[in-house]
């Protein structure tokens, strides 16, 4: 189950990381927030806002492929 409370301050901190681009990596900020792959899945699948790029996302991709090492 996917709690909601996570989803939108995952958003809110992904709309922070796509206007500020402070120098951290999309991983790190993934990493920082403690975000679940099964929050992730939920954010890809159901979220179209625009608040990552492509080359974010398949970083993202890669770092929960990599069982969340980046």
């Amino acid at each position: 189950m996917v709690n909601k409370e996570s989803i939108n301050e995952a958003l809110q901190q992904m709309t922070g990381f796509r206007v500020g681009r402070w120098g951290a990596s999309p991983t790190e900020l993934v990493s920082s927030m403690g975000l679940t792959i099964t929050e992730w899945r939920h954010i890809k699948k159901n979220e179209d806002s625009g608040h990552l790029d492509k080359d974010d996302i398949k970083e993202i991709n890669k770092y929960f492929k990599n069982g969340g090492e980046y």
